[in-house]
């Protein structure tokens, strides 16, 4: 593969990588002892929500300025997926992967509340 190949391959998927990264360093929190988990009732779609109370509390989020807390809620909830599935560095690595393989087709799209579960 070219080096205009790898780059534009990159430049596909540099987002979804960034967001992958961040699911999985919140689930690895969500699964300590005491870690900002949430009860599993919480996640169900009419209790959360852009306007509901965030599964996993943040108060560095509005001081951000450039996060938006619909987008930040939906990697909190990725995130707390991937803790109850038990997700480890291997199988990140192999999304990862997919990632880079395949830019422009996001695999971190939920479509319903109960694909990842």
């Amino acid at each position: 593969m070219s080096a205009h190949d790898q780059i534009r391959l990159l430049r596909g998927c540099c987002l979804d990588l960034i967001t992958l990264r961040a699911v999985y360093s919140l689930s690895r929190a969500a699964r300590r002892p005491g870690g900002p988990a949430c009860p599993p009732d919480s996640l169900a779609p009419d209790s959360t929500g852009p306007n509901g109370p965030p599964a996993i509390q943040s108060t560095a989020y509005p001081r951000l300025g450039v996060s938006e807390e619909k987008c930040a809620q939906l990697i909190r909830q990725v995130a707390l997926k991937l803790a109850r599935l038990e997700i480890d560095k291997t199988e990140v690595a192999l999304m990862a992967a997919i990632l880079l393989m395949s830019p422009g087709k996001p695999i971190l799209i939920v479509y319903s509340y109960g694909k990842l579960c």
